[in-house]
């Protein structure tokens, strides 16, 4: 039973510094709207990502550790060799892209909060492209019963700088 083909489950354009994190981390460093302390309320969370053009999906796996690659612009294709750009963790079994000017409004802290907790996020600085959200599944049969695997990857390609980038997640730990 192979691996089924990566397919585009959303996409969307952005410009300037992306934030590629849980969307439960957006209420850290100093959360407000509407002068209100904002807590997590996954609704709420998903509304503010989408509102503002961002992407917001369940991993279909539930909580994990992902790397960012840079890759070389085919998605679903990480060379074993590439450049890591950094590490993000689902805790809510969630994953959401948003542009970062739009976390900075809501939380003018909250990359203070992300360098002190480095596993919690990856920034691709200065990003002009289109990042979309992959989704593959496969059957696999264990001891009898077949159940479905499923896998969400987060794929950007566009330029930093004017220079070409394609980078890309992958699930790299429990």
């Amino acid at each position: 039973m192979g691996r089924g083909k990566f397919k585009v489950v959303d996409e969307a354009e952005f410009d300037g510094d992306v934030l590629v994190t849980d969307p439960c981390y957006l209420r850290h460093g100093g959360v407000h709207e509407m002068g209100r302390a904002v807590g997590w309320n996954p609704d709420e969370t998903e509304k503010f990502v989408r509102d503002r053009g961002g992407l917001y999906s369940t991993t279909y796996y539930g909580d994990w550790g992902c790397t960012m690659y840079r890759t070389e612009g085919r998605a679903g294709r990480i060379p074993r060799n590439a450049k890591i750009l950094g590490i993000f963790c689902a805790d809510a079994g969630l994953v959401c892209v948003v542009a970062l000017k739009h976390v900075l409004e809501r939380s003018p802290r909250f990359e203070d909060w992300l360098n002190e907790h480095g596993h919690c996020g990856t920034i691709i600085r200065n990003f002009k492209g289109k990042v979309s959200l992959l989704k593959r599944s496969w059957k696999v049969s264990l001891r009898g019963h077949v159940y479905t695997e499923t896998e969400l990857r987060v794929h950007g390609k566009g330029t930093v700088g004017g220079e070409p980038i394609s980078f890309e997640s992958k699930q790299t730990s429990m």
